[in-house]
C-alpha cells in the first residue's frame, strides 16, 4: 500500500507536489521523435513547470550528460542514448509492443 502511494507521489498523482525525480522525467518525456531539440520555453510549456525549475533541472541533467545544449535549445544527451542502446533488442521489443498495441 505504501509503495503504491510513493509511486503516485513520484508521478504527481497524489495530493503532494511532484518530486524532483518526477519533474526531471517530465522534462525527459518532453522530447520525442518530432521534438528532438526544444527551447527552455517549449520545455516549460510542455511540462507545465516554471521556467526557473526547468532551467535548474536542465543544468543538473546537463552535468549528468542526460540533457545537452544544442544551438539555442536542448536535446537528449549521450548518457541517455548509451543507456537506451545498451538495452537488449528483445527488451526494447517488449516495451514497444505495449505502446504499439494502443
Amino acid at each position: 500500500m505504501q509503495m503504491e502511494q510513493d509511486k503516485q507521489d513520484d508521478c504527481g498523482a497524489g495530493s503532494s507536489p511532484p518530486s524532483i525525480l518526477a519533474k526531471a522525467f517530465s522534462i525527459i518525456d518532453a522530447f520525442n521523435e518530432r521534438d528532438r531539440v526544444l527551447t527552455l520555453t517549449q520545455i516549460s510549456r510542455k511540462t507545465g513547470l516554471p521556467k526557473s525549475t526547468v532551467h535548474r533541472l536542465l543544468q543538473r541533467l546537463g552535468e549528468l550528460a542526460v540533457i545537452e545544449e544544442h544551438g539555442a535549445g536542448y536535446r537528449l544527451g549521450i548518457r541517455l542514448v548509451r543507456l537506451v542502446s545498451s538495452m537488449p533488442v528483445d527488451g526494447m521489443r517488449e516495451v514497444a509492443l505495449a505502446h504499439l498495441a494502443r
